[in-house]
């Protein structure tokens, strides 16, 4: 059991490091009679709040001086997600044979959403597995939404492309399904 007079920094910062889940490594603490002074970063609001409870709760501590910052990673944070955004819209202008009426496209907490208009599904398809192969650290929804061409009525193709093979045995055995 730690006494007042036992309390020393090194066993604020063991306390605070024992307890799961937080971080204290950013943390510095000074101790003058009984007064804990807590300075450096911690990466949330909550564990500003947290770490003082934790050390106020311990023999010994009159007061706590908490001087603590939290990290700012929200700029850092849009920035990807911005540079995320022009990479996946690039890829999506790229991909041979395939356009996206109204191409959209969303990064929202590490998830990229692509949104927009396609004539068939497997283009739907071979575009979320594209951005997916190449974007493998980010989770992918696909919302583009499918609506079949009408003769002269979507989007004009210089070098039409057929649905490829896989697609059409998969389409082909999934109608059988339905008939039978």
């Amino acid at each position: 059991m730690i006494t007042a007079d036992k309390l020393t920094k090194e066993t604020v910062m063991q306390t605070l490091q024992h307890y799961d889940g937080f971080d204290a490594s950013g943390i510095e603490v000074n101790k003058v009679q009984g007064i804990i002074f807590l300075k450096g970063t911690v990466r949330e609001k909550f564990e500003k709040a947290l770490a003082e409870q934790i050390v106020f709760s311990l023999p010994g501590v009159v007061e706590v001086v908490n001087d603590l910052s939290i990290e700012n990673k929200t700029a850092e944070k849009i920035s990807r997600a911005f540079d995320t955004k022009l990479e996946v819209m690039m890829r999506l202008k790229t991909i041979p044979h395939v356009r996206v009426l109204e191409p959209e496209v969303f990064v929202e907490n590490g998830t990229v959403i692509l949104q927009g208009i396609v004539d068939t599904f497997w283009k739907r398809a071979y575009i979320g597995n594209i951005v997916e192969s190449e974007f493998p650290d980010i989770y992918v929804e696909n919302q583009l939404t499918v609506v079949p061409a009408r003769e002269g009525s979507f989007l004009p193709e210089e070098n039409p492309v057929k649905e490829p093979e896989t697609f059409h045995q998969a389409r082909a055995g999934s109608q059988k399904k339905r008939h039978l």
